[in-house]
């Protein structure tokens, strides 16, 4: 019998929180990853949490998060999973919205993807205020700022979950994690896979991904040493076949590098995927499993990013 979590206890007057819809229930034989539950809160970086909710307040989040309707009363058949947590959230400020204003919470949600791929999103969202009162006059505010986060989707619906494995990588990430330092073109990239992530679509994921690789290694109105201008397929698999050769961990062979962007030509030019067999998925996933180690890299690693600092970086470390 598996023990009973331990729930996270909220005392702070002001917590910012974001839970994830059970997400085991797609587990199969199929499946990559274990289910380890967040049977203890588990401090990600600071004032982080990653933690399971009590069946109480998981109830009040969902009835928060969720339309009522009217008249209209069906019997909820799934319950919440774990939630990424922020004690003592901050005030927003004039121009901010009044949940998660600094963007911690986005910006640790963002950077999990990078460990491993997930839905978790803003649609079960909340900042909690506890008024210094009993806990049945505790508010739970929906976060109703904007629509955009609300959604995230995966390619693995089966491997759909964090496990506190991933909780020392995530911590390294948000340790390194520096706005203010990080090359355009790596901010640029992640922000693709981000956006990437929040498409229910294929279609669109697989150009937004291969535009995060494009953001690192193309560069406009390029010509090489004869003078001819570079083309874009050349840009790509030429210098990410340079990034595998200066760290194996990146290395993506060339007849896949040049298919993955054959195929975001073909899509963004209207030939639509509609459905992808086992050779496409695979294919998909080394794509995404690309980028993120790419992502991963460079932020945990300056020496690294520093070869994306400017063109003529990057025209120097991945030569054509």
């Amino acid at each position: 019998m598996p023990r009973k979590p331990k729930y996270f206890e909220i005392h702070a007057e002001v917590t910012d929180l974001a839970m994830v819809a059970w997400p085991y229930a797609d587990h199969d034989d199929k499946s990559t990853r274990p289910i380890v539950y967040f049977d203890d809160p588990v401090q990600v970086d600071g004032d982080l949490w990653i933690a399971m909710l009590d069946d109480e307040l998981t109830k009040w989040l969902l009835d928060a998060t969720e339309p009522a309707g009217r008249n209209y009363h069906p019997y909820r058949q799934y319950t919440g999973g774990y939630a990424l947590i922020r004690p003592d959230a901050p005030a927003p400020k004039s121009d901010q919205g009044d949940f998660d204003p600094d963007m911690r919470l986005r910006t640790a949600i963002a950077l999990s993807r990078l460990i491993h791929p997930t839905s978790i999103c803003l649609a079960h969202s909340v900042r909690i205020k506890t008024l210094g009162e009993s806990r049945d006059q505790w508010q739970l505010v929906p976060h109703t700022e904007s629509d955009i986060g609300d959604t995230a989707f995966v390619l693995d619906v089966n491997d759909n979950w964090l496990i506190p494995g991933d909780v020392p990588p995530l911590a390294d990430l948000l340790e390194a994690w520096d706005p203010t330092k990080i090359p355009k073109r790596i901010g640029a990239a992640l922000w693709h896979h981000e956006m990437a992530a929040r498409s229910y679509f294929s279609d669109i994921r697989w150009p937004l991904l291969v535009t995060a690789l494009e953001s690192l290694v193309r560069i406009k109105n390029e010509k090489d040493q004869r003078g001819d201008p570079v083309g874009s397929t050349r840009a790509f698999v030429t210098r990410l076949g340079q990034l595998g050769k200066l760290d194996g961990s990146l290395a993506v062979n060339e007849p896949d590098l040049r298919e993955i962007y054959e195929k975001r030509s073909d899509l963004v030019h209207a030939l639509a995927l509609v459905a992808m067999d086992e050779p496409t998925k695979t294919l998909y996933r080394k794509l995404d499993s690309l980028v993120r180690a790419i992502l991963r890299k460079a932020i945990l690693d300056p020496g690294f990013a520093a070869l994306f600092a400017s063109d003529n970086s990057v025209s120097t470390a991945l030569p054509l």
